[in-house]
């Protein structure tokens, strides 16, 4: 089922993303254009898809949970210890820049919550 992610940086930023399936290593590009990304401090923000950005919604590698793509990077990258964290301007969601205050990234927190 779907599932809400959220990330806060050690520097203080909350971003997360929306994803219609949850994460499975192996499985590569997984999600629908109902996928997004958000900010929740020190704004709220909240970044969809649309038609005919690219349909890179989330891909789990061994090492990284990918969150968006396209030629320019990942809205968010999550490394596996959930310690390290890279956010850049995403095509997928057309996001600008990073979703926080830098584009690399110490993480304080991870909450995932899945839905039935």
């Amino acid at each position: 089922g779907p599932c809400l992610i959220f990330v806060r940086a050690g520097g203080g930023g909350v971003a997360g993303a929306f994803l219609s399936e949850l994460p499975k290593p192996g499985r590569g590009v997984l999600g629908s254009g109902e996928c997004f990304v958000f900010t929740l401090a020190p704004e709220e923000k909240v970044y969809r898809w649309r038609e005919p950005q690219p349909k890179v919604f989330c891909c789990c590698e061994p090492t990284k949970l990918n969150i968006g793509g396209g030629n320019a990077g990942y809205a968010l990258r999550i490394d596996e210890c959930l310690d390290v964290g890279s956010s850049s301007a995403c095509e997928t969601f057309a996001t600008e820049g990073s979703l926080f205050d830098s584009e690399h990234f110490n993480i304080a927190s991870v909450e995932i919550i899945m839905f039935r």
